[in-house]
């Protein structure tokens, strides 16, 4: 079986490459591919043949509609899965049986039933399970973590992302049931569900902690719009804070925004080119006892303050949308160099486990039992 005995392929070897899922997603996947030293894109999957004859045309790959005539084929040495949350688990075993690595985009599925599954499969089978964590390749993340971790702002206290923006109740737009399943989570695209699992992954990330309580409010698929927010307790005391409200309009004032420093989305939804001006700019805050941090994320801009007002730092790396390409650089070096994973299936269990664990905070679930 390929994949299962985790050794490295050695430096010449390229790594072969499938991908199932040609949507949205998709598409900085593929940009991100030609500048991955050693990655060779091989197959290309979905169940629209116009968008496979497309895509195989453009990159060469062999191109099918169906999974399994894809993974049959073989010649694959990892499957990246961009396919919505509710098909991860099909396709995931679909790949794993088959003795070939996985790439599984975030959220790893829509229920815990799932992404126990998928764990389960990967651990079964012996493959390696990327789990598609983009926000921890992030510059502007990545060296707030460093920051953190050195002491810079002391002992962090507070984590925070407030994402209370769009077009109003009439320009709301959920993610359709093929993405997420009716009366499962759900809601627009800066949802707990669909934007809030890269959050708290990434607090946790910058803690080195899980949580170890969690209450809030998350949205469904099929229900009115609305607001959500999770509060998360870490076991050193810190908390993680999320408020989402996708349909009404912004507070922030023209001169709040920045130019961005790489490329990537505003509150609003809207793309916004490197050097473009962000009037509505995600960002994550970190209040520390000794400091504070202001995390422009997209935007590649990171400040600090320790008293002496806020202080721009260097943010060394990839500007976003070349986050996509730090990720996949990574996969790809560890398959080739025999390693395991640096963000794993499990981290994808526990992500999700906290966002579902606010959306049903009324029922008590326990996200780690």
């Amino acid at each position: 079986m390929q994949g299962v005995r985790h050794r490295g392929r050695g430096v010449d070897d390229t790594v072969r490459i499938g991908i199932i899922g040609l949507g949205e997603v998709a598409h900085v996947h593929l940009a991100a591919l030609p500048i991955v030293a050693g990655a060779q894109l091989v197959a290309v999957c979905d169940a629209r043949s116009g968008v496979v004859e497309k895509v195989a045309q453009q990159t060469g790959a062999r191109g099918y509609v169906d999974a399994a005539a894809m993974v049959g084929d073989g010649g694959l040495d990892l499957v990246m899965i961009l396919t919505p949350a509710a098909t991860h688990r099909m396709l995931v075993e679909l790949v794993a049986r088959a003795g070939i690595d996985v790439f599984c985009e975030k959220p790893i599925a829509v229920n815990l039933e799932d992404a126990k599954a998928i764990v389960e499969v990967c651990d079964q089978t012996g493959i390696r399970c990327f789990y598609g964590s983009t926000y921890r390749y992030l510059p502007a993340v990545r060296s707030a973590r460093e920051l953190i971790k050195n002491g810079a702002i002391g002992k962090a206290q507070l984590m925070s992302e407030i994402v209370v923006s769009g077009h109003g109740l009439e320009g709301y737009v959920p993610l359709p049931f093929s993405h997420y399943p009716e009366g499962g989570p759900g809601g627009p695209g800066m949802s707990l569900i669909d934007h809030g699992v890269h959050l708290v992954d990434i607090f946790g990330w910058l803690l080195d902690e899980k949580p170890q309580s969690i209450i809030g409010h998350g949205l469904k698929s099929g229900q009115p719009a609305g607001t959500e927010f999770l509060i998360a307790n870490y076991p050193s005391g810190a908390i993680g804070h999320l408020l989402y409200n996708n349909a009404t309009f912004p507070t922030s004032l023209p001169n709040e925004g920045i130019f961005a420093g790489g490329a990537g989305w505003g509150n609003d939804g809207q793309y916004v080119p490197a050097g473009g001006w962000i009037n509505d700019p995600g960002s994550i805050s970190v209040w520390g006892t000794s400091g504070s941090l202001r995390i422009f994320h997209y935007a590649n801009a990171l400040f600090m303050n320790t008293g002496k007002g806020s202080q721009r730092v260097e943010t060394p790396g990839l500007a976003p949308p070349g986050h996509f390409s730090a990720q996949l650089t990574a996969c790809v070096q560890t398959i080739r160099e025999g390693g395991m994973p640096a963000v794993t299936a499990r981290d994808g269990l526990v992500a999700l486990s906290v966002v579902l664990a606010a959306g049903d905070a009324d029922k008590g679930i326990d996200p780690f039992g």
